[in-house]
């Protein structure tokens, strides 16, 4: 079963390339931070990127985008007051 502790990032893989979707902006990730064994393609079809143990950090894993979890999207800041927005 899915975990709730699984949050899709932005992430995509576009070919052989992991990506950043964000808004209308695509960006090559040149960060990484991948779980052991994983990116893992399981079955060919894994290429969305989530966070997988948000509240205990495990590392990022890949998904099919079909899968259903929360999500954590960037926001600009407004105020002096910014905190990050998750959301399910």
């Amino acid at each position: 079963g899915k975990e709730e502790n699984e949050m899709w990032i932005g992430g995509r893989r576009i070919g052989s390339q992991w990506m950043w979707i964000s808004n209308s902006r695509i960006t090559p990730i040149t960060y990484e931070d991948w779980e052991r064994g994983s990116p893992s393609n399981n079955v060919g079809v894994e290429d969305c990127l989530k966070l997988r143990g948000v509240s205990k950090f495990y590392g990022w894993d890949d998904d099919k985008c079909s899968d259903r979890h929360g999500y954590i999207c960037e926001k600009r800041p407004t105020g002096g007051n910014y905190r990050p927005q998750i959301g399910k």
